[in-house]
């Protein structure tokens, strides 16, 4: 957190605009991930960017999941990928 709290407060090359992030983890999913960031945004009211969660694998539905309105995650990408995947993501 408080690798965050200093970029967020002291941003060296203007706003972040797009954050990667590991959809599963032992301590958090993504959802729970991109959470606790916009809070973080909120809290210091700078721009936030968008989220892009990344998987090694797709459960069912999970990318409908990622995708959807609420869920705040622009783009979901499933490893292995290629820099086509990402720069069609882009």
């Amino acid at each position: 957190m408080e690798i965050i709290h200093t970029s967020l407060s002291q941003p060296k090359t203007g706003p972040i605009s797009l954050i990667l992030l590991d959809h599963k983890s032992a301590s958090r999913n993504g959802f729970e991930k991109v959470q606790q960031l916009r809070d973080l945004y909120k809290i210091f009211d700078v721009t936030e960017p968008s989220y892009v969660t990344i998987s090694r694998d797709s459960l069912p539905n999970e990318e409908e999941r990622c995708l959807a309105k609420d869920s705040n995650i622009a783009d979901f990408l499933i490893r292995p990928f290629t820099e086509n995947n990402v720069k069609s993501m882009l």
